[in-house]
């Protein structure tokens, strides 16, 4: 039985005929051919054939249509509420209103990609009939050539009633074929039941690749299991989830999918979830980068005052939470207003990134070192409890200084000075543990610098204890 023209080679069959019926001899035998005697158009008798063909297909209507979309045969004109005659002649738009086929309009493209190009073979649409019923309808396209001529052959099956709850649904996704915006559909429990074209464009996915899968399947790992029961627990209370993830590309890369996911309503009840949104990694990072240059020093890279200070309060309240003190270091160059004033601001600032190279591979990756301003760096070394421990990151230091300098002074002879300040367990005044290095640090410039000094204390109030001046 013959409920579909979308395959290559269709056949007919039924309870009393089995023959086949090629394609290729429907298309050059079955179609009513126009003739002109005496001056007046007449049609010739439809062939054997397509009797046969109406003979054994049951509630499918098969058309034919030409470039224009006007319907030169129909084999069920029943279907439409009227006879073949009412039918012949008419654009199956004024039927069918959602459905352009006109070549000359872009809908035509549009039809025609979404069946064949994304290997969708069918459609539902709304048809009205002559005789003004509405009736849900399954359609199949397939462009022919007919005499040299393009036409097109079109199936079409009525909804039984029990399916035609989805016709909302397939209206809205109508619109997602030619939209901008990401639409993908799955059903209650995740499933994917529909990608428009922009997701295949934004993830590399073709729809087949996706349709039946788990949603899950995109999910890059960068959010943990409480993201994911917060949307569920969202969706399930009939809310819409609105959220920023990272999702995974048909290739392995990720992407920022800005989407609302809204649950569907047909009839009352909840039949699918239906996620719209758009791909805002170059924005995502286009933010990035203001924010990297609005919180990074721009020669060196490293992270600048404003960033450091909002390091140092993050570290003071982890040591009063962790009850482990960390270690604070301010360090100012001596002698590098030499190198601008011998040799150039160009040689000056290649001193101070190779110094900022220098210091970040003195410390940990947990560690933070900042260039605070000028030839002024500033280090946040946590879980340093003893000022032994802290002595050994200083001679590292002073080695990397060492080196620095030997390569990049130009013979001119720079040093390091450097306050150190070991910050106990409770402390909350980030402005007075920043004045006592500060101190300490102006304490070894006036010794000569080149050398570190400790900021001692066990209470804000309390006068500094200097430690003696170590060389570098």
């Amino acid at each position: 039985m013959i409920s579909s023209f979308s395959s290559a080679c269709p056949t007919a069959a039924s309870a009393s005929c089995t023959q086949v019926v090629p394609m290729a001899y429907v298309l050059n035998n079955a179609l009513p051919v126009v003739t002109t005697i005496g001056g007046k158009r007449r049609r010739r008798p439809l062939p054997a054939a397509l009797s046969l063909l109406e003979s054994v297909t049951t509630e499918d209507a098969l058309l034919l249509l030409d470039a224009t979309g006007i319907i030169r045969y129909c084999s069920k004109p029943f279907l439409f509420g009227g006879e073949a005659g009412q039918l012949q002649g008419r654009l199956l738009a004024s039927l069918i209103p959602t459905l352009l086929l006109r070549r000359t309009t872009p809908g035509y493209n549009i039809a025609y990609a979404r069946f064949w190009a994304l290997q969708m073979p069918w459609q539902r649409h709304t048809l009205v009939t002559l005789d003004q019923r509405h009736q849900d309808v399954d359609i199949g396209l397939r462009a022919v050539v007919l005499n040299g001529r393009h036409s097109l052959l079109v199936t079409i099956r009525p909804v039984p009633a029990s399916d035609a709850g989805s016709r909302h649904l397939q209206r809205l996704l109508d619109g997602a074929e030619s939209a901008t915006e990401i639409y993908l559909v799955t059903d209650l429990s995740g499933t994917i039941t529909y990608v428009n074209p922009a997701f295949e464009k934004v993830t590399g996915y073709r729809s087949r690749d996706v349709l039946g899968q788990s949603a899950r399947m995109l999910s890059s790992g960068a959010h943990g299991p409480e993201v994911f029961s917060e949307m569920w627990a969202t969706l399930r209370a009939g809310r819409p989830f609105h959220a920023v993830l990272v999702n995974r590309r048909c290739d392995g890369t990720h992407y920022h999918h800005e989407m609302s996911i809204r649950p569907f309503v047909e009839d009352g009840k909840v039949t699918h979830f239906v996620s719209t949104g758009q791909d805002v990694s170059e924005h995502r990072r286009a933010l990035q980068q203001l924010t990297d240059r609005a919180h990074h020093d721009c020669l060196t890279g490293l992270p600048n005052r404003h960033l450091f200070l909002d390091r140092l309060q993050q570290a003071l309240a982890r040591a009063n939470r962790r009850a482990s003190p960390c270690c604070l270091l301010l360090l100012d160059l001596d002698a590098f207003k030499a190198v601008n004033d011998q040799h150039g601001h160009a040689a000056g600032d290649r001193l101070l990134q190779a110094m900022a190279s220098g210091l970040r591979q003195c410390v940990r990756s947990n560690d933070t070192v900042a260039r605070l301003g000028g030839d002024e760096f500033g280090l946040i070394l946590e879980g340093m409890d003893s000022v032994a421990s802290t002595e050994r990151i200083l001679r590292q230091i002073a080695d990397a200084v060492c080196d620095v300098v030997a390569t990049h002074a130009l013979g001119v002879r720079v040093t390091a000075s450097i306050g150190a300040c070991i910050l106990p367990q409770q402390c909350d005044d980030q402005a007075w543990w920043l004045a006592q290095a500060d101190m300490a640090m102006y304490h070894t410039k006036r010794n000569g610098g080149n050398g570190y000094s400790f900021a001692s204390h066990s209470a804000p109030n309390e006068a500094l204890d200097w430690q003696r001046l170590e060389p570098v």
